[in-house]
């Protein structure tokens, strides 16, 4: 195992960068040093090196400007940032769903083709433009039944 000031030393800017912002993100200590060995293939990095790197934490005292910086300017986009995710975006879950229905009408997955229709119904509720309201909810779980009592039939 490495002594303290070797791990300290083994640190480069962009490992003190990736803690910073993952740290910023609310990871635990725990899980930033998970990340480091994985990603970056540093091992023995103690809890109290990274958490030195969180400017709320009372040992961080001596922490650079520019690291508390980076780490409060990561904090605010990531409260901020959740439009950045393209699945908190109605339009990418609703072009994922069409791509995953073409996928089940190819392979014949009726059932789950209208499972996916029903999905992106539910996605449009209170858009202007929803679907037509003379077919109700129960439209495509009766056509569930008939595609089922149909495939029993054969």
């Amino acid at each position: 195992m490495l002594s303290k000031s070797e791990a300290m030393s083994k640190l480069k800017d962009i490992h003190k960068q990736f803690i910073i912002r993952e740290l910023a993100c609310y990871k635990s200590p725990t899980d930033v040093i998970e990340q480091l060995e994985v990603l970056f293939g540093l091992k023995d990095v103690l809890v109290s090196k990274i958490v030195y790197y969180n400017p709320e934490a009372s040992s961080s005292t001596r922490l650079a400007k520019k690291w508390r910086d980076l780490f409060y300017e990561s904090r605010s986009k990531f409260i901020k940032g959740f439009t950045d995710i393209p699945i908190t975006n109605k339009r990418y879950r609703l072009m994922e769903l069409q791509k995953s229905h073409d996928k089940c009408r190819k392979s014949g997955m009726d059932i789950e083709a209208n499972a996916i229709l029903k999905q992106a119904q539910d996605e449009m509720k209170g858009i202007e433009g929803d679907t037509p309201k003379a077919r109700s909810d129960n439209y495509y779980d009766r056509m569930n039944e008939l595609i089922k009592e149909s495939l029993s039939n054969n």
